[in-house]
């Protein structure tokens, strides 16, 4: 790791042995070291964010590449559903297969959004910490002696 220089025992048995430290020495000695280990972490987390941001990338890009290619194969589905009604039902006329495509669609989003609706009332969100908010509540406003 760049800026930690290396520990080699056999340097500590060329020195002199070292007399007692004051307290200042001490504290300074403590400090160093707590900032060499801070550095020496950082230096770690800053190579570990920078592989985890790597891959993390390759994630995103993969989950983008394959939700682009199913909207593109739905969408095109569709159309080739809409065109195949329009010519087969509707002697061409492209409007009313659209007309039902959205009403379809419209009520799968109204569908999916009373299904959130529901689910939702029935399992909140955090139900932990809610229910830890509503106990220090209780304390704030009926504190016990």
């Amino acid at each position: 790791m760049p800026g930690v220089p290396p520990h080699y025992p056999h340097d500590d048995a060329r020195r002199p042995p070292r007399e007692p430290a004051g307290v200042k020495e001490s504290v300074r000695d403590l400090l160093r070291s707590g900032a060499r280990y801070l550095q020496v972490r950082g230096a770690l987390f800053g190579l570990e964010a920078a592989e985890a941001a790597g891959h993390l990338g390759r994630v995103v890009v993969a989950v983008g590449v394959v939700l682009g290619g199913g909207v593109l194969a739905y969408l095109t589905g569709w159309m080739v559903l809409v065109l195949w009604a329009a010519r087969r039902w509707a002697g061409g006329d492209p409007l009313l297969p659209l007309a039902v495509m959205g009403g379809v669609h419209a009520a799968a989003v109204a569908g999916a959004v009373w299904w959130l609706f529901v689910r939702a009332r029935r399992r909140p969100l955090f139900p932990a910490t809610r229910a830890e908010f509503e106990e220090d509540q209780k304390w704030l406003h009926h504190p016990n002696p």
